[in-house]
């Protein structure tokens, strides 16, 4: 089991999704996307103006 490259893909993908949640990345990237929905937002109502 240990030695097939695609388990230690997984434990690599699982430890990297945990470090991610302990650093906040996922705060970070949420806070980026509603500004990004913001803007869009704003310039569909700039161009239906």
């Amino acid at each position: 089991m240990f030695y097939e490259p695609e388990t230690w893909v997984a434990i690599a993908f699982v430890v990297l999704l945990v470090v991610f949640g302990y650093l906040g990345v996922h705060r970070t990237l949420l806070t980026a996307l509603d500004h990004r929905a913001e803007r869009i937002k704003a310039e569909l109502e700039d161009a239906r103006l």
